[in-house]
């Protein structure tokens, strides 16, 4: 009975992260990339981005969690360039978004701003 309970957690963890864990991160190193990705504003590359962390990150931890910020919607990658993007609404959008007052961008659009090329 352990032993099914145990595949049942693997399976689980293997659907949310595509790569390999060696070790899980601690929250504040969480946060240090959820920071990062939101200042960048979709401009750096997943590895120029982990270059400009302020703090030294693990390549794996570091996929690990934008595994898990893909998984729970707070990033997307662009299909161009594969750069992160922060897409989670916060602040005063969060609160439009709530009363009704947002609509949802067009198909076209990254983070509700058209593309140069539309």
């Amino acid at each position: 009975m352990i032993y099914n309970i145990c595949m049942v957690k693997a399976r689980a963890t293997e659907q949310i992260f595509k790569h390999p864990i060696d070790r899980y991160p601690r929250l504040d190193t969480v946060l240090m990339i959820e920071d990062a990705i939101r200042k960048s504003g979709g401009d750096y590359s997943i590895r120029q981005l982990w270059q400009k962390l302020p703090k030294k990150v693990m390549w794996k931890t570091y996929l690990t969690v934008l595994d898990y910020l893909e998984y729970s919607h707070k990033i997307m990658f662009d299909k161009r360039d594969h750069h992160p993007f922060w897409t989670q609404l916060e602040g005063p959008l969060l609160e439009r978004y709530k009363k009704g007052l947002l609509v949802d961008a067009a198909p076209n659009t990254r983070a509700g701003v058209r593309n140069a090329d539309d």
